[in-house]
């Protein structure tokens, strides 16, 4: 006989034999199996004396689910012992095991799946969790958090379930999840945690869970953990309203969020999220914004004596006004003898819907939302940072930005501006404006009789305070208007004291047409005969080049 053959023969023998002995093992597995009713007023005083309850069973079987012996309990009631009003009823328990571990007489469940049963998780007012009618701790009276036998098993499984989640800590109304499909699995020191489940109908929104845990989940910090959430179609002023925003409230809006989250040490160390939502109408106090669109990506991290906040893509409409994308990041430091650091940086800045943004959410103190609300302001802000230290006895920031076509109404000694762009830095001290308008107007109310139209205006200002007072200073400032062509340096100086404000000024025209003279004439520190005799002075004419005007002493 050829190796050939034989190899052929033996691969056949050996394969027969597997099949003889696996016919043999289902056999007898179904033969026992099929006298494991018989067990089931056994199974109920077993079950009582484990979970510390009343276990009752109404139908008991046992099947072959592929090679693993499976027990299904039907229709099972548990009523604790110590609150015969906590009650579980679940509609099956499917206790599958390993068949060798089996029939070697280790009847602990490889994997436990519970089906159509009604499950309250319960936060008790001290913190502790509790699980209705499955608490391992048979002595305490209030069904208090021992999870451990979850532990035990390979596989935990709630399918097509009813989960309510029970807040007595915050005192909250209870939130119900249907069509739940739950499963907890472990692996020595891994253990993972899936969740699918609806939200109420009348409610409606789904949401989805995974939470991957390594360590000791019984110890306070022994544990890293990573975790995904995610929510469709969530009802704003069901769930929302339960974060007890001082003076907020949430009327209506449907929304989606995307979290990834990290844990280390039992402590949040990272969170990743999009966000959308749709129609929402927020309320505070006797004032409410709609939003019809709300959008965005961010991340949250946490640092050493701080934490860093950056978001992308940030946009949302009211009715009033609209950001479209944008971006920023925070980042905050608390340092000893309780002082602090904040630096932010943003980009695509909507000033306007900002502004709204910030009236209507009142955390400015009131001096800044009169200014806000009085100016009126409107452009971009790009590539802008900002950031501020407060020491033990002082505060300093500093901000740096470009402003891009901003307008705003007039405000103490502010003019009202229209469409002026710029770069510029500033410190609590000193800071420099480059300017770079284009298509713009300008009106000092008080000292010109009607605004200053700008075709264009370029050059540097910069501001400085010392002891005396502010002095704001400019050497070059170019000003082309539909009727004027100047050159200009100047130098202005606010003093601290109740004196007077003192200018320098000089202006040169290299092209000015007369006729519009009085439309630039700075009325309001004028001597009123001046003013009169320059109004009449220039009936027509140009001037090429060579002209200039110097004004130069207090303000009264």
């Amino acid at each position: 006989m050829s190796k050939v053959r034989l190899f052929g023969h033996s691969l056949l023998w050996v394969f027969t034999v597997s099949l003889i002995l696996l016919a043999v093992f289902i056999a007898t597995a179904r033969f026992i199996l099929e006298d494991i009713p018989a067990y089931k007023n056994d199974l109920e005083v077993y079950l009582s004396e484990e979970m510390a309850g009343d276990v009752q069973i109404s139908g008991l079987s046992a099947r072959m689910e592929g090679f693993k012996p499976q027990l299904s309990l039907k229709k099972v009631r548990l009523d604790e012992l110590n609150h015969q009003t906590n009650t579980l009823s679940i509609g099956e328990i499917r206790l599958s095991f390993n068949p060798l571990n089996f029939f070697s007489g280790d009847l602990k469940p490889s994997q436990i799946t519970l089906v159509d049963s009604a499950i309250k998780i319960k936060r008790l007012d001290d913190g502790r969790f509790s699980i209705i009618g499955l608490s391992s701790d048979q002595e305490s009276g209030d069904s208090s958090g021992d999870f451990s036998w979850l532990l035990e098993g390979r596989r935990f499984e709630i399918i097509d379930s009813q989960i309510i989640w029970q807040d007595d800590l915050r005192d909250l109304p209870d939130v119900t999840l249907d069509q739940a499909q739950v499963v907890f699995q472990n692996n020595g020191q891994e253990h993972t945690l899936k969740v699918i489940a609806n939200m109420p109908k009348e409610t409606g929104g789904s949401f989805v869970l995974a939470i991957e845990v390594i360590g000791d989940v019984l110890s306070t910090a022994d544990w890293n953990a990573k975790a995904y959430f995610k929510a469709k179609k969530i009802k704003l002023d069901k769930y929302l309203s339960r974060l007890n925003l001082d003076k907020l409230s949430i009327q209506q809006g449907e929304g989606d969020i995307e979290l990834w989250s990290h844990w280390e040490a039992a402590a949040l160390s990272q969170v990743k999220g999009n966000l959308a939502v749709k129609e929402a109408r927020l309320q505070q106090e006797a004032e409410t914004l709609n939003v019809s669109n709300f959008s965005g990506q961010f991340a949250w991290n946490k640092l050493l004596n701080g934490w860093s906040l950056y978001a992308k893509n940030l946009a949302f409409k009211t009715e009033m006004t609209e950001q479209e994308q944008s971006q920023f990041n925070v980042r905050y430091s608390a340092e000893q003898k309780e002082g602090y650091s904040i630096s932010a940086a943003v980009d695509g800045i909507n000033l306007e819907a900002m502004s709204h943004l910030l009236q209507y959410s009142k955390v400015l103190d009131q001096s800044f939302l009169s200014v806000l609300k009085e100016t009126k302001v409107s452009g971009l802000l790009n590539k802008a940072s900002f950031s501020v230290h407060q020491g033990e006895n002082s505060v300093a920031w500093a901000a740096c930005g470009e402003l891009e076509k901003v307008s705003t109404l007039a405000y103490g000694l502010l003019p009202k501006m229209s469409h002026f762009s710029g770069t510029g830095c500033s410190t609590q001290d000193k800071g420099w404006l480059n300017l770079a308008v284009k298509e713009g107007s300008i009106y000092f109310q008080g000292l010109f009789r009607d605004p200053i139209l700008v075709d264009s205006l370029d050059g540097q200002l910069t501001w400085a305070q010392d002891e005396t007072g502010w002095l704001i200073k400019t050497d070059f400032i170019r000003l082309n208007s539909p009727h004027v062509k100047t050159q200009s340096r100047m130098m202005l100086h606010l003093p601290t004291t109740a004196d007077n404000a003192s200018i320098d000024l000089q202006t040169n025209f290299s092209q000015a047409d007369s006729r519009f003279t009085s439309q630039y004439l700075p009325v309001g520190i004028m001597d009123k005969e001046v003013v009169h005799w320059l109004d009449k002075a220039f009936i027509a004419g140009d001037i090429k080049e060579g002209g200039g005007l110097l004004f130069k002493g207090p303000l009264s």
